[in-house]
């Protein structure tokens, strides 16, 4: 959960005031995504 916290923070950081501002921002989901390549055969 922290490694999740302190990547989502470093993005935020990344994002534009204005933006963050509005709440015109999304997380990352925290389940596994399924890669379409990951279920070959």
């Amino acid at each position: 959960m922290a490694r999740y916290a302190r990547r989502e923070v470093s993005c935020m950081t990344l994002t534009d005031k204005e933006a963050l501002y509005s709440g015109n921002f999304m997380f990352t989901s925290l389940k596994k995504e399924i890669r379409s390549g990951a279920e070959s055969e």
